[in-house]
């Protein structure tokens, strides 16, 4: 309807690592860009020779069914309640219990997700652990999520900016 014609279609991880090329192609690659959706999230380790990418179950749904199940409420209640807090930064002191309980598990289980990509991604493919990890997504809004995995996992941990890509860059990408 708008006159654009499609020239290729892309799985989101070629996208990310197409859009790490693009961002810094100087910087040393060894990185781990997290793109953590609302069903799942796609885990592309980046080294000199390519990329490798695992995908897992577990996005930002996770954290709004558990808050679901918490307060007995339906899922797009939970969904509501989850923005607000996080957009407004509170709520009432017992729903900040239960979204603070329920946040800590998500980074727990995510962090504990990437570590275990990292040690089959080390054995399977003799890679290099990332030296950096790179968040994106809506859910990787979450506060704190970025202090929280840098700590665990022990590497530089901070939002995958692609807002450096001129557009023109990009047409001559494709």
């Amino acid at each position: 309807k708008l006159g654009f014609e499609t020239v290729s279609v892309n799985a989101s991880t070629i996208l990310d690592y197409n859009a790490f090329q693009l961002t810094d192609p100087e910087v040393e690659a060894e990185a781990l860009v997290v793109n953590i959706g609302a069903r799942a999230s796609h885990l592309t380790f980046i080294q000199d020779s390519g990329f490798f990418v695992r995908n897992i179950s577990l996005g930002g749904n996770s954290l709004t069914q558990s808050l679901a199940d918490s307060f007995g409420k339906s899922f797009g209640d939970a969904e509501r309640i989850k923005v607000n807090y996080f957009s407004s930064g509170g709520s009432d002191q017992a729903s900040t219990e239960v979204i603070e309980k329920a946040k800590n598990s998500f980074m727990k289980r995510l962090s504990q997700e990437i570590t275990r990509s990292i040690v089959n991604f080390r054995q399977q493919k003799k890679g290099a652990a990332p030296k950096r990890i790179l968040l994106t997504g809506r859910s990787a809004l979450i506060p704190g999520l970025t202090d929280f995995l840098s700590e665990s996992q022990r590497v530089e941990v901070a939002f995958f900016e692609t807002g450096k890509i001129e557009i023109e860059t990009l047409f001559n990408f494709l």
